[in-house]
C-alpha cells in the first residue's frame, strides 16, 4: 500500500492559524509523539516579568506520520476540548461505504437526506482511491453520543498518491463540506478550494513559488474571490526562511495592515514589524527571544512589544511580554505520561 500524502503549507517562523480543523501535526524535527503548547500568564517581579502559570493548554498528540491523534484544550488546567483521530485504511472506508449503500439497518439512523448524501459519495466515488478519518468529540458534556464520530472525514487520492479531495460529513453523516486540491505536473500544491453541501464556495486558497526571487506565496481568497490574506516568504541561498510578509484585506480587497517578520538562519523568528494606516511609517514592533530544547526546536518564546515615539523604538511598559512555552515527547525518547 502506498503512503498517502498530505500537503500543508508550513510557515516555520510564522504565526499559525488554528482557526480550523487540520490532521497534519506541525512540523518538527525529529518527529514526536506530544506536543503541549502553553500561553502563560507573566508575573512581575521588579523589573524582571517571571513566565507564571499556564492561561491556556494545547496538547496535541500525533502518530509516526505526522498525523494527529489527539487535540486536548484546556483553559486554566479545566479541559475544554478533547477530540480523538482515528484512520480508517482504505480497505476498511470501502468496506464502510458497501455497508452502507446495502445495509438498512446501519443507516436507519440517519435523515433520507443525511443517507442520501453518504450513499451519493460512496456510489461515486466506488472506483476511486479513498480511506477515511473518524472524530470524536470525548469532551465532558459535548452533546450527542461519544461513541459515534461528530466528524466523518474521507480522503480522495489521486494517482500520484496525493489527496485530491477531503469530504466531510456530521455525525448523522449529512455531507458538510468539501475540500478540492490541485496539484501542478510536479505534484506541488497550487490550489485549495472549501466548498459547501450547497456547491458554493466558502473559501479559496493558492500556492505558488518564484524561483528567480526564491519566495512562495500563499492568498487566501474570500467566498467572492476577493483577496482576504496573502503571504510572502523568502528563503535565503542555502532555502533557509529569511522572511515572511504578511498582508491583510478588508471586504473590497483594500490593504489594510501589514506585517512583516524576520527570521534567523535557524528559522526562529527575531523581530515582526506592523504596519497600519498608511504604511509609511511603523505602527509597532516585536521582539522575540527563544530556549531551546536538546533537538534545537524552541521550549520557550518571549514575544516584547516596542513603540515607536521620537524617532526610535522603546519597550512597551504597559504591556507584558507574550510568554509561550512548548514541552516536546519525541518519539526517540522515553515516553512521557500517558495522555490525559
Amino acid at each position: 500500500m502506498r503512503t498517502a500524502i498530505i500537503l500543508a503549507l508550513t510557515l516555520i517562523c510564522g504565526p499559525v492559524s488554528a482557526a480550523e480543523m487540520t490532521l497534519k501535526c506541525e512540523d518538527l524535527r525529529p518527529r514526536y509523539s506530544a506536543l503541549k503548547t502553553m500561553r502563560m500568564q507573566p508575573v512581575r517581579r521588579g523589573k524582571a516579568w517571571l513566565s507564571g502559570v499556564p492561561e491556556s493548554e494545547l496538547l496535541v498528540t500525533c502518530d509516526r506520520y505526522g498525523m494527529k491523534t489527539g487535540e486536548f484544550q484546556y483553559s486554566r488546567k479545566s479541559l475544554v476540548l478533547r477530540h480523538k483521530m482515528v484512520y480508517q485504511d482504505r480497505k476498511t472506508a470501502r468496506l464502510f461505504c458497501e455497508n452502507a449503500e446495502s445495509n438498512d439497518e446501519l443507516t436507519s439512523g440517519f435523515s433520507q437526506d443525511a443517507r442520501a448524501s453518504l450513499e451519493d459519495f460512496c456510489r461515486k466515488q466506488k472506483k476511486k482511491d479513498f480511506d477515511a478519518v473518524l472524530v470524536y468529540d470525548e469532551t465532558a458534556g459535548a452533546a450527542g453520543n461519544r461513541s459515534e464520530p461528530f466528524k466523518h472525514i474521507f480522503r480522495v487520492y489521486n494517482g500520484a498518491g496525493f489527496v485530491s479531495e477531503e469530504y466531510f460529513f456530521d455525525p448523522a453523516s449529512g455531507f458538510e463540506t468539501k475540500k478540492v486540491y490541485s496539484y501542478d505536473a510536479k505534484n506541488n500544491l497550487t490550489e485549495a478550494a472549501e466548498i459547501d453541501f450547497s456547491g458554493t464556495q466558502i473559501k479559496r486558497e493558492t500556492f505558488s513559488f518564484d524561483k528567480i526571487t526564491a519566495s512562495k506565496t500563499h492568498s487566501v481568497y474570500r467566498q467572492t474571490n476577493e483577496l482576504l490574506e496573502k503571504t510572502v516568504s523568502q528563503y535565503r541561498e542555502d532555502s533557509t526562511l529569511r522572511s515572511i510578509t504578511i498582508y491583510s484585506y478588508d471586504a473590497g480587497a483594500q490593504l489594510v495592515s501589514k506585517s512583516e517578520i524576520r527570521c534567523s538562519a535557524a528559522g526562529l523568528q527575531e523581530k515582526e514589524v506592523i504596519y497600519r494606516g498608511d504604511f509609511e511609517k511603523p505602527a509597532y514592533e516585536y521582539h522575540y527571544s527563544h530556549k531551546l530544547d536538546p533537538k534545537g526546536n524552541w521550549a520557550e518564546r518571549r514575544k516584547t512589544k516596542f513603540i515607536f515615539f521620537n524617532g526610535k523604538y522603546f519597550p512597551d511598559t504597559q504591556s507584558h511580554p507574550e510568554i509561550t512555552r512548548r514541552e516536546i515527547t519525541y518519539y526517540d525518547l522515553p515516553a512521557a505520561a500517558g495522555t490525559p
